[in-house]
């Protein structure tokens, strides 16, 4: 990118088109935004998956019997396989448990 920086700024300078050397710059401008939002979504799941897990852990009351709307909050999905159970969270997390 800083190369492509300098180029235009010659380019510039010496009244050459530099339409090339700025759309590119701006892509990747707009590349490496996506990627840090896209980093940021993966550390916040990661880290609510980790609340979950410790307050999973921390709890001491046992669940007797199934209740829907208990499970509907942060799951998305279960998928049931002759030796798992695939848990797909809203997140987009998938865990397998049973294996």
């Amino acid at each position: 990118m800083g190369e492509l920086q300098e180029e235009f700024l010659q380019k510039a300078n010496r009244k050459e088109n530099y339409n090339e050397i700025a759309e590119e710059i701006y892509k990747l401008r707009e590349d490496r935004h996506s990627a840090l939002v896209e980093q940021a979504k993966r550390k916040g799941s990661k880290q609510k998956l980790e609340e979950m897990k410790t307050f999973l852990n921390n709890q001491t009351i046992t669940i007797e019997e199934f209740d829907e709307k208990l499970v509907r909050m942060p799951i998305d999905r279960l998928v049931i396989f002759d030796d798992k159970i695939r848990v797909e969270f809203k997140s987009g997390t998938e865990v397998d448990v049973g294996q």
